[in-house]
């Protein structure tokens, strides 16, 4: 039974990959409990794993590998590993990463000596008689367990969580400038902040290739603008696929997100969306502060093509009781982490079928 392998190389820091991983999709990035040298991921899935960074001297050291509980399945600590395994390669000089397995003995705990799993591999003999009287084999995980790599999947998703990222820091330029101060109505303000984005878009722009991907980008982004400024909101900024926009309330927010959501642009596009509404400080350009970043976490938490809002958002739709709102139904998500701001939250999901 194997229970933890080390990486050991020229490795860099921690951090890179600990936002990485947290970022894959497959780990819960709002779940990572981080140390200086060490960081435990939360598994979306279920389980935990562990890195452990021991640098022993310059761009060199040891990355223990580890599970703090059983709930990690074997499917998990897989994915886990090899995407680390492939963030070591990819990051170090070549043929300086070395995999070292740990091999535990089920029935006692006691670890097998590395000195005899490399002598017993020399016979090519894949199991440990251990002096307790158990049996460890000494096969790699991927000549005993057959997955499907997600590495590439994971790459993709760390990456989009960056580039969304970066989005959110780019648009501080954008809600700085006089014409925006205008819209606004004053320097401190209350705005709700709506950030879209088209769900499976990477998918759909290997089905139909470059060229045809930004016609399907620029119909929604057009269908968007229409909607915006149906509702007289201001879009703030796009990349990719996501888009940003204020509105001045919340109903109207709402009412664009469903506006979009049943009218994409385009038939390919479904998208999700992500609702908040906060005090803004513009002169300190705090619209790219607390208000958006949350508004953006909203959105983070969303997985499919719905529409969810903030428990702040929810209080203030109920509180208008608008005739066109009161039909909606609404699922209650509690207990959600935020990454970036202290405690648990409550969001909203809403449910119903849409009519505008």
């Amino acid at each position: 039974m194997d229970r933890r392998s080390a990486i050991a190389g020229g490795l860099g820091e921690l951090e890179p990959l600990a936002v990485r991983l947290g970022h894959s999709g497959l780990f819960s990035a709002t779940r990572v409990e981080m140390w200086r040298n060490a960081a435990v991921f939360t598994a979306t899935a279920g389980g935990k794993c562990g890195l452990f960074l021991h640098e022993f001297a310059e761009a060199r050291g040891r990355l223990i590998l580890f599970f703090p509980d059983e709930h990690a399945s074997a499917e998990t600590r897989f994915h886990f590993e090899e995407f680390i395994l492939a963030h070591a390669d990819r990051r170090a000089l070549d043929d300086t990463v070395e995999l070292v397995r740990f091999f535990v003995c089920a029935d006692c705990g006691e670890p097998v000596p590395d000195a005899y799993v490399k002598m017993l591999r020399a016979k090519e003999e894949m199991a440990f008689n251990c002096p307790c009287g158990g049996r460890v084999s000494l096969a790699e995980p991927k000549e005993r367990i057959h997955f499907k790599s997600q590495v590439e999947a994971m790459e993709g998703s760390a990456d989009r969580q960056r580039d969304f990222q970066r989005f959110v820091l780019s648009a501080k330029g954008e809600t700085s400038t006089a014409d925006f101060h205008e819209w606004a109505g004053g320097e401190r303000v209350t705005l709700a902040i709506v950030f879209t984005d088209v769900v499976g878009s990477t998918p759909l722009g290997e089905e139909i290739r470059d060229e045809a991907m930004n016609e399907v980008r620029r119909a929604h982004f057009v269908q968007s603008r229409k909607l915006i400024e149906r509702f007289k909101g201001r879009e703030i900024k796009t990349i990719g696929d996501s888009l940003m926009a204020a509105f001045k309330s919340v109903d109207s927010a709402l009412d664009y997100a469903r506006a979009l959501k049943k009218d994409t642009g385009h038939p390919q596009v479904t998208i999700r969306a992500g609702i908040h509404i906060g005090p803004i400080h513009v002169e300190e350009s705090d619209v790219f502060g607390g208000a958006v970043n949350f508004a953006a976490r909203v959105i983070g938490a969303i997985k499919g093509a719905e529409i969810w809002l903030s428990d702040r958002a929810k209080e203030d739709i109920d509180h208008l009781g608008a005739a066109r709102h009161k039909q909606l139904g609404w699922k209650r998500h509690e207990d959600a982490a935020m990454k970036g701001f202290k405690g648990a939250f409550t969001l909203w999901s809403m449910q119903s079928a849409d009519h505008m």
